[in-house]
């Protein structure tokens, strides 16, 4: 059996009380699963406040972004998996979406688990049938060429006629 942590990247408000977790407190959390022999941490996208959030807590809740915070956890640790537990895509440019996405290098035999991308938002904005997720379906068709790891990176090629040297 294996153990995953949901770590509070998007979640103050929602499913904890405001404040909760701040950057560093999140961050220790992580490190502390991998001590603890947990196999994964996930982290929730999340970008903008509901309403009812707004209504019923005085101070905002803060949100940290998924990708950079788990670009930290990975440079403090290197056994745990890490992964979002949902990107929001019609709130994001496809393009960056997709490299922040992309499996980076780690000092950790470790890739990371995934990310499931949301394509609707919540609650769905009004308007004529078909059209309320076009963003996201636009945004899915960018991504998949991108998100593709690469065996290697393509050379550039060199233009004619001239001396040139990649470096």
């Amino acid at each position: 059996m294996r153990f995953g942590l949901g770590v509070p990247t998007g979640t103050e408000g929602l499913m904890y009380p405001v404040p909760y977790a701040d950057a560093g407190e999140a961050v220790e959390l992580a490190v502390q699963a991998e001590r603890l022999g947990f196999d994964s941490v996930w982290g929730n996208d999340h970008v903008t406040t509901q309403g009812y959030v707004r209504e019923e807590f005085d101070t905002p809740p803060r949100y940290y972004d998924p990708f950079a915070y788990l670009s930290y956890v990975a440079a403090l640790t290197s056994r745990i998996r890490l992964a979002t537990a949902i990107m929001v895509l019609p709130f994001r440019n496809p393009v960056v979406a997709a490299n922040s996405s992309r499996p980076a290098p780690r000092p950790s035999p470790a890739p990371p688990t995934g990310t499931p991308i949301c394509t609707r938002r919540s609650p769905p904005r009004p308007g004529p049938p078909g059209r309320g997720s076009a963003t996201a379906s636009r945004g899915s068709t960018a991504i998949r060429p991108c998100a593709r790891p690469r065996a290697t990176p393509p050379r550039p090629t060199p233009p004619a006629g001239r001396a040139w040297s990649a470096g």
